[in-house]
Parts: C-alpha cells; structure tokens; sequence
C-alpha cells in the first residue's frame, strides 16, 4: 500500500524542516517558541513538499521508470526533499533583490513568511521574560559587567566574538540605556540560554538595584 511510504515520508519531512530550524537558530530559545503556530506552519510546509516528492516516486515507480522500494523512496522523500526545493538555477534581480529562479521559487515566500513569523514570536517572548520585574537592574553598564564576568568557558576566536558583539551594543549611540540594558539581556539570553539568564540576573531577596 502506498499510504504507509506517504505517512512515512510526510513525518519524516516535517520533522527534519523542524529539527533544523531549531538547532541552527533556536538552539538555547527553543522553549519560547514552542507556542509558536508559525513553526508547525513551517514543519507542515516542508511535510507536505516531502508528501508530493512522494507521490512523485510513487508515479515514477508505478510506470516502472524508477526501479526501487517504495519505503525506501519515502525516506528519501522525507530527507531529500527540502534541499531539493532549496535549489536555485539562477537568481534574477528584482528591485536590488536577488530573487531565486528554480524549485525554490515556487517555496520562497511561503518559507520566509513562517520564518519571519518565528523570529516575531520568538523576539516577543523573549522581550516578556527579560523584562520581568525580577530581573530589572538601572543601568547597561552594570548589566555589562554582569555578562562578562559570567561568560562560560569558549574558545578564544569565539570568546572575542561575543566580547566585540557587546561592545558594539554598548558604542551604539542611537540606544537609550533602557534599550542598550534591553538589548545586552536578549543577546546573553539568545547566545547562552535560560537557566544561566536566570543565575547571573534574577534579583534576590536583599540584592539592591544598581
């Protein structure tokens, strides 16, 4: 029966487009996008391309062009498949952008719209945690001394990324000391995660606000 390679195919698809999406981009945030509807959008686009390169085998199959077992088409299906509509012939320019031509034209905008959604959600939720009472100190220049007193062990390349990616929030001229405070927050939050966020920032019983 061909339903079992099409189930197989279609989860292996939205899982893959999901566990990648994740790892690349949300690797310490991943709880606060969990409620994001734009993600499984995203997982159910990339399920469903996987579905139709199915079908594809299994017509190529069918007409006895393509000579393999339908299970293991379904798992190429399922792999293979997201890259595949990734690919670009040519890109054309449009108004200063580049614009791919190929099988990626046909998932572009459906791709970037959920992405740009999961990005939204993600900044939204970050931004309530961050800005809870419990976690509230006066200035950027105390909360940057609390950052890189409490940056984990890296290595030194690394290390001096994070250093220059924080002394660039602090030059910025056009940030008040609110949004600078703000913004370092986010970035130690999104680079090293919600437990060690929670250990370097939640005010304690006795703690003063500098």
């Amino acid at each position: 029966m061909i339903y079992g390679p099409m189930i197989l195919s279609f989860c292996i698809g939205g899982f893959i487009a999901f566990i990648d999406l994740i790892t690349s981009q949300y690797p310490r945030t991943v709880s606060f996008i969990k409620g994001s509807y734009h993600l499984y959008c995203y997982s159910l686009l990339y399920a469903i391309i996987s579905l139709i390169t199915m079908i594809g085998f299994w017509v190529l199959v069918e007409n006895h062009i393509l000579n393999l077992d339908l299970w293991i088409c379904s798992v190429l299906a399922g792999i293979f498949a997201r890259p595949v509509f990734h690919t670009a012939i040519f890109h054309a320019i449009y108004h200063g952008e580049a614009f791919p031509i190929g099988l990626e034209t046909i998932v572009r905008n459906f791709d970037q719209y959920f992405a740009v959604g999961i990005k939204l959600d993600s900044f939204n939720e970050l931004s309530k945690f961050v800005e809870d009472s419990r976690f509230q100190h006066s200035t950027s220049d105390h909360i940057y001394e609390m950052i890189t007193n409490n940056i984990p062990p890296m290595e030194k390349p690394e290390r001096a990324v994070v250093d220059k990616d924080l002394i660039d929030i602090m030059k910025d001229d056009g940030y008040t000391n609110n949004q600078k405070s703000k913004t370092l927050k986010l970035y130690y939050l999104n680079k090293f995660g919600k437990k060690n966020f929670i250990r370097v920032f939640e005010i304690q019983d006795g703690d003063t606000i500098r």
